[in-house]
């Protein structure tokens, strides 16, 4: 087995802390009592934890990834020693477990993945939000990103009877509800179904209860690590889980038919989840049944036109027997999740005509 995390101590408090740790996110540690009795893991290790009592020995050989690990009670000193031990930072116990957490969770799930985590919200009911949800997974997919799709309705159906993946094995969101602090990546990836080359994290039908805020940020954070791009179908509704997911989005997609109590319904809710979102972009749905212009819904919600999603015939009856929306190639839900994806990963919105 190898070990990605390297522990040098001979204080056995720490050894046991560190440990408790590093269980807690299912990460292998290998302990040695001096820098000496580490051997190749000095280089190898993607992060070496250093007591104080092994970084007063000095390390004959520095490296990147060190991080001098101590008691609170241990004082001022071991600032000193951290710049003598060439550590590039100093984590205090208990104070800087989440960041230690954080830390070793990453030793093992590697970076954080280049992509990002974009919220798609209707802005009335019914308006098509968990279509282009998993319209714009399965273009993140085909674009070769390794893609989250995370259904944040409760009360939504179930995005695996969506993409007919209902009886796939794999976790559901009544599994991690208990989850708390740092989740690994990896492990998530693993657990969850496999929807065609997208991980989901869906609902089971009867569980209608949102989820805790505290799930939802571990769930979004393991996913932010360990994916390209994490799509989140969010519902209109304001609870603190919710909130919890916008404050973890880099871009928020609202879907609005071309209507004017849409686009009223619509403008009321940008103005309630725009203080927790930075970058918010529109998608227009046809077809507008009294001719109303995309430009003119855009203007009415107050948010940049990022694509128009003309009629598509034969779509709910593709959902209804399992097809995932978008997959098939030339239809105006894939065009358009695909140049959203593009305006979404890029510095401004795409429209689409």
């Amino acid at each position: 087995m190898s070990h990605p995390v390297l522990l040098v101590t001979s204080d056995d408090a720490l050894a046991e802390a560190m440990g408790r740790l590093a269980s807690a996110v299912g990460v292998s540690v290998r302990a040695v009592a001096d820098v000496a009795s580490a051997g190749r893991l000095w280089l190898e290790a993607a992060t070496v934890l250093l007591g104080p009592d092994a970084a007063a020995l000095g390390a004959p050989l520095r490296r990147a990834g060190v991080v001098l690990v101590a008691p609170a009670a241990a004082g001022e000193r071991v600032w000193r020693l951290a710049v003598e031990a060439g550590a590039e930072a100093v984590a205090r116990l208990p104070d800087d477990e989440s960041w230690l957490l954080e830390r070793l969770a990453c030793a093992v799930d590697g970076p954080a993945a280049a992509g990002r985590v974009v919220g798609v919200v209707g802005g009335r009911g019914g308006a098509g939000a968990s279509t282009l949800a998993a319209g714009l997974a399965g273009a993140g997919e085909r674009a070769g990103l390794e893609v989250l799709l995370v259904d944040g309705d409760p009360a939504g159906g179930g995005l695996d009877l969506l993409l007919g993946v209902e009886s796939a094995p794999g976790l559901r969101w009544p599994d991690l509800l208990e989850v708390r602090g740092v989740l690994r990546g990896a492990l998530l990836r693993e657990a969850l179904p496999d929807a065609g080359g997208v991980r989901l994290l869906s609902w089971a039908r009867g569980t209608g209860q949102a989820p805790p805020v505290a799930a939802v940020e571990a769930v979004l954070d393991a996913g932010r690590r360990s994916h390209g791009l994490v799509v989140v179908d969010l519902p209109r509704s304001d609870d603190p889980a919710t909130a919890a997911a916008l404050w973890r989005l880099d871009a928020l997609v609202v879907v609005v038919p071309a209507e004017v109590r849409a686009a009223a319904a619509a403008a009321a809710l940008v103005t309630r989840v725009r203080p927790h979102v930075g970058d918010l972009r529109l998608v227009v749905r046809g077809p507008a049944p009294t001719g109303l212009a995309a430009e003119v819904v855009a203007d009415a919600v107050g948010l940049p036109l990022a694509a128009v999603w003309p009629a598509e015939p034969g779509l709910a009856a593709a959902g209804d027997h399992g097809e995932p929306p978008g997959r098939r190639p030339g239809t105006p839900l894939a065009r358009v999740c695909g140049s959203l994806l593009a305006g979404v990963l890029g510095p401004a919105p795409v429209a689409v005509a």
